[in-house]
């Protein structure tokens, strides 16, 4: 039901583009902060050109990161974050190579939204988890979007599954950026509900940030934002993301403007549910159009 809880996934990267608007807006940091400047010295970020990494880089998949890092150790295949540790990903961010000169292409990278939470959470003196709660869930009253769940909710989990095998909910502390969240479908709803722009949100200005159109991607008619794909086509502008992990597939898309969202969680990996999702968002776009009948 509403309350069944789910892996998120990837969608988790939209709380992370979330949180680095809420401190842009506070004046904590700002989108051309280096990354780098947030590391330890000793952790060094690969450069061409001599250009640097910024948070918007990272925020839009236009850092040239690699998708994953070369040292995963992959102890558990059903369970491939649970061992990779911090030291771990600044020995592999050293040996990096960079795809193309940081802020001219895009390339969507997990190692990168990683990097960009961990980076966030140091800045702020905490772990990646606490400071999510803290800055998003605790001021949209999303009592079931978390990574560490309490006994009661760990009874509500949807086992997930890959053909017809439960696997593992995924175990991610190090690249927690890249999206390790678990919530409801009411949570999700409420999570978009709160990006309307008659909505009275705290963090409704963060939010305005996070999903405007900041950099191009490698797909015709898309554009992200801080976390956030849009898609421009027939008119509207599709405000979306998707998540997959061993077992569980998710897709939320939204039309602020309209006030149109949809949310669908699945504990299965085959689930299709970016078709679903993108049919399910232009029906409800198009009930919404339709006069009302007398």
């Amino acid at each position: 039901d509403e309350r069944t809880i789910f892996e998120l996934a990837s969608v988790g990267k939209t709380f992370t583009g979330l949180l680095l608007a809420d401190m842009v807006e506070r004046g904590e940091l700002t989108l051309a902060t280096d990354a780098a400047e947030l590391l330890p010295p000793e952790t060094k970020l690969t450069r061409i050109g001599g250009k640097r990494i910024t948070l918007l880089d990272l925020a839009t998949h236009s850092s040239g990161i690699p998708s994953l890092p070369g040292n995963m150790p992959m102890a558990d295949p059903l369970n491939p974050y649970a061992d990779y540790t911090v030291p771990d990903m600044y020995a592999g961010l050293r040996e990096i190579e960079l795809q193309f000169e940081p802020g001219r292409g895009y390339s969507y990278s997990n190692l990168g939204f990683g990097l960009l939470g961990h980076v966030l959470a140091a800045h702020d003196e905490t772990d990646y988890e606490s400071l999510i709660i803290e800055r998003v869930c605790e001021p949209l009253g999303l009592v079931d979007t978390r990574m560490t769940l309490a006994a009661e909710q760990q009874a509500r989990i949807a086992t997930p599954h890959d053909g017809d095998q439960p696997v593992k909910v995924w175990d991610d502390t190090t690249m927690a950026g890249a999206g390790s969240f678990l919530s409801t479908a009411e949570d999700t709803l409420t999570y978009l509900q709160a990006h309307w722009s008659g909505s009275d949100s705290p963090l409704s200005r963060a939010m305005s940030l996070a999903t405007g159109k900041h950099r191009r991607t490698d797909r015709a008619g898309t554009a992200i934002g801080l976390g956030w794909h849009i898609d421009s086509e027939n008119a509207l502008d599709i405000v979306w993301h998707n998540g997959g992990s061993g077992g569980s597939r998710s897709y939320v898309a939204m039309l602020p403007d309209r006030e149109l969202a949809v949310v669908i969680l699945a504990n299965w990996a085959q689930a299709d549910v970016d078709s679903l999702g993108r049919k399910t968002i232009y029906l409800l776009e198009l009930q919404n159009r339709a006069p009302a009948v007398q």
